[in-house]
């Protein structure tokens, strides 16, 4: 017998083709009479990719994706069929096993996880703070924080409000996202106006601030309480 390509001279012939290759063997009998035959050998190519991401969040979900060969079983979890959605609570490798009648092949991935951050916010001072009052925010639970609104970046923010606004973090770690809301209460200008600001000596007055009833008021000179005060003056007074 010879066998081609590699012309070996034997009834067996050990082979190791790095692709599809077609065989011949021409075999030759003890009176010099000579017969061929082929045989193709398929090589099986078989690969393993993961669906993106690679990188996911803690709770998120990727599939595994297994071609090539005719069967598969993924570990860990026993899985067996070509596509396998995972959702690992920390990084974790995954080997496929693969086989084409009795070849057997493995192939491995790994899928990283990154924790999901928790983010917070401390405010200083407590609410609530009055107009011009610088107030300090300040996130944690994350690697790197965008503010809304004003564009800030950093952990912490500084603002002076006119009003009351409020503000929403988003904190990062990798591509791991998470939010946090901050309501800063502004306490307004309080004004006063009187029901007349010229009474006749003897008269009553009546005066009143526009700030909410929950607020405490004291007024001076009288030593007053509430948000409605009655005087009666004996000269002009402020």
């Amino acid at each position: 017998y010879n066998w081609q390509p590699g012309n070996i001279n034997n009834a067996v012939a050990v082979l190791s083709p790095p692709a599809n290759t077609t065989y011949s063997v021409t075999g030759t009998n003890a009176f010099g009479c000579t017969n061929s035959a082929t045989i193709d050998v398929v090589m099986n190519n078989f690969t393993i990719t993961a669906g993106p991401p690679l990188s996911i969040c803690n709770g998120q979900t990727t599939t595994l994706t297994a071609n090539g060969t005719a069967s598969y079983t993924w570990m860990p979890g026993n899985f067996n069929g070509p596509n396998y959605a995972v959702s690992p609570s920390s990084s974790q490798n995954y080997t496929v096993i693969g086989s084409v009648g009795p070849c057997t092949f493995v192939a491995t991935q790994d899928v990283s996880v990154t924790p999901v951050p928790n983010v917070s916010i401390n405010m200083s001072p407590l609410q609530p703070v009055c107009v011009g009052d610088p107030v300090s925010l300040n996130a944690s639970g994350a690697t790197s924080y965008f503010w809304q609104p004003g564009n800030f970046s950093g952990s912490s923010v500084v603002v002076t409000l006119s009003s009351s606004q409020t503000y929403t973090v988003t904190g990062m770690i990798g591509n791991c996202s998470d939010q946090a809301v901050q309501s800063v209460i502004i306490i307004p200008p309080i004004n006063v106006a009187a029901s007349s600001a010229t009474v006749c000596k003897g008269n009553v007055a009546t005066l009143t601030t526009n700030g909410p009833s929950s607020y405490t008021y004291i007024w001076e000179p009288g030593g007053g309480s509430g948000n409605t005060f009655t005087v009666q003056p004996n000269q002009s007074t402020i």
